[in-house]
């Protein structure tokens, strides 16, 4: 069996994305929004298991007419506690992983990420955690190995960052030609920056 075939995705949408004003899944990124295009990278990759946590205000109907572009063949979280933090809506979503799988932690705002990244970081994967490292930083989307996805479901303490929670497994860096692993939208100003010009490109 190849690698890939026990690895999942788990694509992170739980916050309020206070800053944007906005949901950051549904921001147009060409003719898709964030999400789908995500999903669509994965898929592309060959990860057939893609799970979204999605915050559960953006599960209404008032946001109905953006879930046609992602809601077939991936398995939908909704967390109903968004303030509890993004390593909450990874355990809400590493919940439904298998004892022998391995996952993605991919956050809807990195949404430029190139699918040949994660296929390298499958291929590249070592150690506890995998991740991509572009122009000497460390970035998005990282690999997950069975002993950290073990540790989440068992903890109880919310109250860990992931970069804290992370400094205690080994981390194999994977080179990447890919800056959108750096790359994070978190307000208009960004969006502008990065995702308008990359959909003139």
């Amino acid at each position: 069996m190849e690698l890939k075939e026990s690895v999942s995705a788990i694509i992170l949408a739980g916050g309020n994305s206070e800053r944007m004003q906005f949901p950051k899944a549904f921001l147009p990124i060409g003719k898709l929004t964030f999400l789908p295009k995500i999903i669509n990278d994965y898929k592309c990759a060959g990860i057939g298991k893609i799970i979204v946590v999605m915050n559960a205000l953006f599960c209404q109907n008032e946001w109905a007419e953006y879930y046609d572009q992602f809601i077939s063949d991936i398995i939908l979280v909704k967390n109903e506690k968004p303030d509890l933090g993004k390593l909450y809506s990874l355990k809400l979503g590493i919940e439904l992983i298998g004892e022998n799988e391995l996952c993605f932690m991919h956050p809807v705002d990195h949404p430029l990420v190139k699918t040949n990244t994660i296929t390298k970081l499958i291929d590249g994967f070592s150690g506890s955690i995998t991740s991509p490292i572009f122009d000497g930083k460390n970035g998005h989307p990282v690999l997950l190995g069975k002993d950290v996805i073990s540790f989440i479901k068992s903890n109880n303490n919310n109250n860990l960052n992931l970069k804290e929670l992370f400094s205690n497994f080994k981390r194999n860096n994977v080179e990447v030609e890919d800056d959108g692993v750096l790359i994070n939208i978190n307000n208009r100003e960004e969006y502008n920056r990065f995702v308008n010009p990359k959909i003139e490109a």
